[in-house]
């Protein structure tokens, strides 16, 4: 297909997309809103953070866009033959939908197919990322030479619903088989993070922090008093991997200061002890609450969004003195 402006690119990929069941949606502000981390938009993921987070997206699970990004990591390279300041990204997403097959079955076939962009097979080039993990040590392999290395041997007990055991110290491993909570193995080895263990006749690697060395107390079911992200360690500048919406449930296993441990779908992470009650009703009481009144607006501007968040899509742009209809607070 002849291409012969970059209009027709852009409408040629999203229409693409939506031949795959995606959902268009509008390109977010250069400038984030609330999110004191960056300057700019610096990539297409980036005002889709939340939902990738596992914030629910009111377009659904497959989405298709155009975002303007302004790079700034590295900045110092542009006027390269490279390297843009400024530039657009095409995106797909999926959010807990398809995963790595069809993102590549769907990204050849736009590019080569006849159909679509039709470029010869012979001249394209790819290249694959092997991750940042270190290489997975497999059973009696040496361990790094900064990593310290325990040879005590001990009993632990599972702290957390599952422990995925893998045969090796890396999640990307093979997995071994997976241990209910309250179980006690047998520590032979710690690296790091990580422990050597056995468990009847299985004998494999799992995460320290899943376990115990005295006997867990009973787990707790709390609720999340409000929409809360689910941190990978006891830290808000940590990476989050999830977000627990107003109201729901997760399992707690220990606490530790502010924080709790908690084990979402067997994945370990951290949450605000403030941000969680053990009492249902308390949660959906702080959660939000049906108002359903005439209210105005007190500000010069004010942008209405999709959903809770100002990463969400701007549906509208009301000026002072609009009358709405306030229908629930949260």
């Amino acid at each position: 297909m002849n291409i012969k402006h970059s209009s027709e690119l852009r409408a040629l990929y999203l229409k693409f997309f939506q031949s795959k069941g995606h959902a268009v949606i509008p390109g977010a502000s250069v400038i984030p809103e609330n999110d004191p981390t960056v300057l700019f938009t610096t990539a297409g993921m980036h005002p889709l953070v939340p939902y990738l987070l596992g914030a629910k997206h009111p377009m659904g699970t497959r989405l298709t866009d155009v975002q303007k990004c302004i790079r700034t990591a590295d900045i110092d390279e542009v006027g390269d033959a490279s390297h843009c300041t400024f530039f657009e990204m095409l995106g797909n997403w999926s959010l807990g939908d398809y995963f790595k097959k069809e993102a590549i079955h769907w990204s050849w076939e736009f590019l080569t197919s006849p159909e679509w962009l039709g470029i010869d097979k012979d001249r394209l080039a790819f290249s694959v990322f092997a991750g940042d993990e270190p290489p997975a040590q497999e059973d009696g392999q040496e361990p790094e030479e900064d990593e310290e290395v325990s040879k005590e041997t001990f009993s632990a007990y599972v702290a957390v619903d599952s422990l995925p055991v893998y045969a090796s110290a890396s999640t990307s491993s093979g997995k071994v088989t997976t241990i209910d909570f309250g179980r006690e193995v047998t520590v032979v080895e710690t690296r790091g993070d990580w422990a050597k263990i056995q468990y009847g006749s299985y004998k494999g690697f799992a995460r320290i922090e899943g376990m115990s060395k005295s006997t867990p107390g009973d787990p707790v079911t709390a609720y999340a008093t409000q929409d809360a992200y689910i941190y990978k360690e006891a830290s808000t500048s940590a990476g989050r991997y999830a977000t627990l919406s107003a109201g729901k449930s997760i399992t707690v296993y220990a606490t530790n200061g502010d924080w709790c441990r908690v084990s979402n779908n067997g994945v370990i992470g951290y949450m605000r002890k403030s941000q969680l009650s053990t009492s249902q009703q308390e949660a959906e009481e702080s959660g939000p609450q049906d108002v359903n009144q005439p209210g105005y607006v007190s500000v010069e501007m004010m942008k209405v969004y999709a959903s809770a968040s100002t990463s969400a899509d701007v549906l509208a742009t009301l000026s002072y003195g609009t009358q709405v209809q306030v229908l629930q607070v949260s």
